[in-house]
């Protein structure tokens, strides 16, 4: 595989900029190549909505996409440093828009983050889940919904009535252990993946989050590399989307 810039980092790839890639709460933010120049070693972004500043360091930043070998998925980075921001870039047959360009350094370098962006599913990103406590099973949409995942966890909607009355959900507790069986779902593409075999354990719970529902935060343990792999993609895929309808 031809691991150079040019054949990685090139005009219309997805890609996300990480910030402190290697410290344990690493900032991610999704963004769209819009021109490569390999002679100069410049990339030009969509606006990643970050203030940069003079002080930002070659090894705080990142440039990231996501490669798929025969043996695993990898995720491939460049070091980079804003060097202009751009506040009406041209693009072909639309607006003007915000951009940011990067000087980079061009050997192209494995990112290993330890933490992850948080994606809000909307009606396309979605899931259908099951979740096992306490020897019951409780589904989506019913007893709870899945608001925000990422991989180190995820958000759990629990409405506080059910068409069968209180939801039993409601008596969940902090580190209570949980299994989730969840089906992840591009609506649009007619895409499933999954299911998922997730475990986890209760990390916080958010009684009153508002009148007719709690929020509980669920931390997942022992995820494998395969299924965090299923995830990462699934949540890349969602960001580029939301980016690119945002950007429209």
């Amino acid at each position: 595989m031809d691991l150079t810039p040019e054949k990685i980092f090139f005009p219309s790839v997805g890609c996300d900029l990480i910030v402190d890639s290697s410290s344990l709460a690493p900032k991610i933010l999704p963004t769209i190549i819009y021109e490569t120049d390999i002679q100069q070693k410049t990339i030009t972004i969509s606006d990643p909505g970050m203030d940069f500043t003079p002080d930002t360091e070659w090894n705080q930043l990142h440039l990231t996409t996501i490669l798929s070998t025969k043996k695993r998925k990898i995720r491939l980075g460049l070091a980079c440093k804003p060097t202009a921001f751009l506040p009406a870039y041209g693009l072909a047959g639309k607006d003007k828009v915000k951009a940011v360009v990067l000087s980079f350094h061009p050997q192209p370098v494995e990112i290993n983050i330890r933490s992850a962006f948080r994606l809000v599913l909307d009606t396309r990103h979605t899931t259908q889940a099951k979740l096992v406590c306490r020897k019951n099973e409780f589904f989506s949409p019913d007893h709870f919904r899945v608001r925000d995942i990422s991989i180190t966890g995820a958000g759990l909607l629990i409405p506080k009535n059910t068409q069968h009355g209180p939801n039993l959900l409601l008596g969940l507790t902090k580190n209570e252990p949980i299994a989730i069986g969840m089906r992840l779902v591009d609506t649009v593409k007619n895409q499933f993946k999954g299911p998922l075999a997730l475990v986890g354990r209760i990390q916080r719970v958010y009684f009153e989050y508002s009148e007719t529902a709690s929020l509980v935060a669920v931390r997942f343990l022992g995820m494998d590399t395969e299924l965090e792999d299923i995830l990462s993609e699934f949540i890349h895929s969602a960001q580029i989307h939301q980016l690119r309808k945002f950007s429209e």
